[in-house]
């Protein structure tokens, strides 16, 4: 039965080949191609089974025929193009030693900071596996549309909000580097097709103190105070990981976050004063990824709650803090201020950070 399947597969692929080859033809081939479509199903039924050498040699060359007067390649003419057409192509690094490449070009070229580096490589390292392993370890050259739109539904399938365009954007920059800055690819595959526009964005929820009460005694107690640090300054997850140093000034206990991405970002957050103890702790010696976190305070609460929470929960406090204007609200929060009279400069900092520690303390403890 098995050699049987396989002799119809000759006519099955023959009959393709012929109604592929009659769309492109003129209408004197069309005519000839639907001749030998017809007789098909008689010449199935002349030429199998195949019992012999000769039965062979009389199907192939029935097929050779038909092929040659409808002007249809034969099979092992195109597996001939095709080992010659790769042949041809210039040998070419692998994917994952063009990737290495690619990491030292923006290192080389300061696109990446010397600083962001290490977690940049490993970061999108990482996407770029997921894609290979999903869709297979292939010349770069010969990705194809199909292979970014699996990637694409693989990622919108596993994750949510801003994830999947994200992880998109990591492997379609390596792609983008090496058509424009290699030889090896004329455009990037995963410019030709549509991004993750179309996915909401959607702001983390914002926590509540009932909700960080809850998280501190369910979570391991090892975290316990960073996760207050994020609670009573709202820092985004990377600032409290790797920008921050303690400062004291006029007399105040702050944390001092610098090198952000904005200039508003670089700032001096009093610290609340059931926290002041907090001051001089060595974060990175418990935890460097803010991934680990989320997943230490994943589950613990009805709703699903993220780092970011915590930003969003101290910006909705500060909100209802009734002497807190926004001016105080933005230096907190690392926001840009909305005028220029709003912006402090020279002594007039200490007086803001002053401000900003009254303010901070009328939030409403834990205890």
């Amino acid at each position: 039965m098995a050699y049987r399947a396989k002799e119809l597969f000759y006519f099955a692929d023959l009959k393709k080949e012929l109604e592929q080859a009659y769309l492109l033809s003129d209408s004197v081939l069309k005519v000839v191609i639907d001749r030998y479509i017809d007789e098909l199903y008689e010449a199935e039924e002349a030429f199998t089974p195949v019992e012999s050498v000769e039965d062979a040699k009389h199907l192939m060359a029935y097929t050779d025929k038909v092929r040659a007067e409808c002007r249809v390649p034969s099979p092992l003419m195109q597996a001939s193009k095709q080992v010659a057409a790769d042949a041809c192509k210039p040998a070419i690094p692998d994917i994952y030693e063009l990737f290495n490449q690619y990491c030292e070009w923006n290192v080389r070229h300061k696109k990446w900071k010397e600083g962001r580096a290490d977690r940049n490589t490993k970061d999108y390292k990482v996407d770029l596996k997921k894609f290979v392993d999903l869709v297979g370890n292939k010349d770069v050259r010969d990705y194809q549309k199909q292979d970014v739109r699996e990637f694409k539904d693989w990622l919108v399938s596993h994750y949510d909000k801003k994830t999947p365009t994200t992880k998109l954007k990591r492997v379609s920059a390596f792609f983008s580097w090496l058509a424009k800055e290699t030889d090896y690819l004329p455009a990037s595959v995963f410019k030709e097709t549509t991004g993750l526009s179309h996915l909401k964005s959607q702001s983390a929820h914002a926590v509540t103190r009932d909700e960080m009460i809850e998280i501190l005694n369910k979570s391991d107690e090892k975290y316990a105070d960073i996760l207050r640090l994020y609670y009573f300054t709202g820092c985004r997850t990377v600032e409290l990981l790797e920008k921050y140093s303690w400062e004291t000034v006029d007399n105040v206990k702050c944390l001092r976050i610098t090198d952000a991405k904005t200039e508003a970002g670089n700032r001096h957050i009093p610290l609340h004063h059931s926290i002041e103890h907090l001051y001089g702790l060595e974060i990175k010696d418990t935890v460097h990824r803010g991934g680990k976190l989320n997943k230490a305070i994943s589950g613990l609460t009805e709703r699903h709650l993220t780092i970011n929470s915590f930003r969003q929960g101290m910006a909705d406090r500060l909100r209802q803090v009734e002497n807190c204007p926004s001016n105080l609200q933005n230096a907190i929060m690392g926001h840009s201020q909305e005028g220029t009279g709003d912006k402090v400069y020279g002594d007039g900092w200490k007086a803001m950070v002053v401000r900003m520690k009254g303010v901070i303390d009328q939030l409403e403890s834990l205890q």
